[in-house]
């Protein structure tokens, strides 16, 4: 079986998918946990609020796609 990434649009095969959350690659899965970590350290270094930028970015566009964006995108990611 072959699926899509919410995130990267990639097309993957079914042993690539993460088995956390079924439309996401495993490697994209894991960027979406530790973004959701860093969103919780109180004081972020430089290259922890670049990749929260980062990842804002994409959860702008697949937000306007209909595509996945986290909750904590929309609790605490929008005003970093």
């Amino acid at each position: 079986m072959y699926t899509n990434c919410q995130i990267c649009g990639v097309f993957l095969r079914t042993s690539n998918v993460s088995k956390a959350h079924a439309g996401l690659c495993k490697d994209c899965y894991a960027a979406v946990t530790r973004y959701k970590r860093y969103l919780k350290v109180v004081d972020k270094s430089e290259e922890q609020i670049h990749f929260i930028r980062e990842m804002n970015k994409v959860f702008v566009i697949n937000e306007i796609d209909g595509k996945y964006v986290p909750k904590a995108y929309y609790t605490k990611g929008r005003w970093v």
